[in-house]
């Protein structure tokens, strides 16, 4: 090879890694201080208040929980987020905090949130990749395309500039938009399409990923070797959402689901308020997200809940 094309090459390869790694360092550094999942982190690990209830899960969670109003609770819930995920995050804070911190972690179980499209979401990395155990999570997944592609967006992390300031545009914007503000058959449309993308079709191994499950099954051994009680919480839907995951789903018996197995396996306690405001569009962004008013709603139901539970000794 010409001595002079070799010298030009090696110049453009180091130029390329050295633009690599200030767009990396650069991206890390603001989303180390303008991202939710650090703020939240930093806000949790840099206390030492104890707290009844650790409520993790995905957007349901994060715009549902209201803390509040509901007392000694902390939302370390965030968008996108599965249950496999939500592990490594409290694994992590576990190892970091005193035992006893946390009385009681809550977690979702409406249909919809374990499902094989929650499992593949492959977004935040920048954050999830300092926690997960990628070698424990492949011995679990064996998905070598998955972690192939999770790895590279590991190093290709700003790629997602733009992403991240889009959804923080957005969730300035949301607030108390609600869908009842659109007609039933704009709704109808919506709630098909979302739930479709979810669910996707109506095997079982689809609507409750095995990945996901053994995830939700460590997790609760997790709690169980720091004295934790686990309570799971069936989210609202809107009814849009229960009627087009019917229609997917058809006939399968989600009541013996391998998540219902595993919960009552374990004896846990389920608070189901997966229906309860199926004829509120006032209460929901869309037809599986509560809006402000909605989370605010649930958070009293959930204290109110809580509160008796725990007066009668079931917790």
């Amino acid at each position: 090879m010409n001595t002079q094309l070799l010298g030009k090459a090696i110049v453009f390869l180091l130029a390329a890694v050295g633009i690599h790694c200030l767009l990396y360092l650069g991206f890390m550094a603001w989303v180390g201080r303008h991202s939710q999942l650090f703020k939240d982190e930093r806000a949790i690990m840099q206390s030492d208040r104890a707290y009844d209830y650790l409520f993790l899960g995905n957007s349901h969670v994060a715009r549902g929980i209201d803390t509040s109003l509901i007392g000694g609770a902390f939302n370390y819930g965030f968008y996108g987020e599965n249950i496999g995920r939500s592990y490594y995050k409290l694994e992590s804070l576990l190892q970091n905090s005193p035992k006893g911190r946390f009385k009681y972690v809550v977690m979702p179980a409406e249909v919809g949130v374990h499902t094989a499209f929650m499992y593949r979401f492959n977004k935040y990395n920048y954050y999830y990749s300092r926690l997960i155990d990628e070698r424990e999570w492949l011995s679990i997944s064996r998905d070598y395309a998955y972690q192939a592609n999770y790895w590279l967006d590991c190093v290709f992390v700003y790629s997602h500039f733009k992403e991240v300031l889009t959804t923080r545009d957005k969730k300035k914007q949301r607030g108390y938009m609600a869908i009842d503000q659109r007609s039933d058959a704009e709704n109808a449309k919506s709630g098909y399409i979302e739930a479709r993308t979810l669910i996707e079709d109506n095997r079982i191994e689809t609507i409750y990923d095995p990945v996901l499950m053994e995830y939700v099954k460590k997790a609760i051994e997790l709690c169980r070797q720091n004295d934790i009680k686990v309570i799971f919480v069936k989210y609202p839907l809107s009814g849009y959402f229960l009627t087009a995951t019917r229609q997917i789903v058809g006939d399968t018996a989600l009541d013996s689901s391998p998540l219902e197995q595993i919960i009552d396996a374990n004896g846990i306690i389920t608070l189901d308020y997966e229906s309860v405001f199926a004829s509120c569009g006032e209460y929901f962004l869309d037809s599986h997200h509560l809006n402000r008013a909605g989370g605010e709603a649930l958070s009293i139901l959930v204290a109110h809940d809580l509160a008796i539970l725990r007066k009668s000794g079931q917790l």
